[in-house]
């Protein structure tokens, strides 16, 4: 009885080795496939905002309002005005790089300072 027992249960490890691989490699491929899934619906939700978006470029009242806020465009007989509302205008240029100072100048300020 022993050795009958000994062999069903070699048998057994035997099979659940043999089926481990398996069994892991599926549960990794239906979790790849959901991650699929979300990732196409997400595709789906920004693909259709998109159109939703080209949809509204294709209004000539929407298209106007965009020409006018971005471009500053004016019918004939407007007044532009653009309000400038912060202490600095945004010219589209590159700031201006802010200036180094030497490290004896920081030392020195820093001894002044604390001294």
């Amino acid at each position: 009885m022993p050795g009958r027992t000994t062999a069903l249960m070699i048998i057994l490890a035997a099979l659940a080795l043999g089926y481990a691989y398996p069994v892991r490699e599926y549960f990794t491929q239906r979790a790849e496939i959901q991650a699929m899934t979300k990732a196409q619906a997400e595709q789906r939700q920004r693909i259709a905002a998109l159109e939703e978006e080209e949809a509204k470029w294709h209004d000539d009242r929407y298209l106007e309002i965009q020409v006018r806020s971005r471009l500053y465009w004016m019918r004939k007989g407007e007044v532009g005005l653009i309000p400038i509302w912060e202490d600095e205008v945004d010219t589209g240029s590159a700031p201006a790089p802010a200036p180094t100072k030497n490290w004896y100048d920081s030392l020195w300020s820093n001894l002044d300072t604390n001294g």
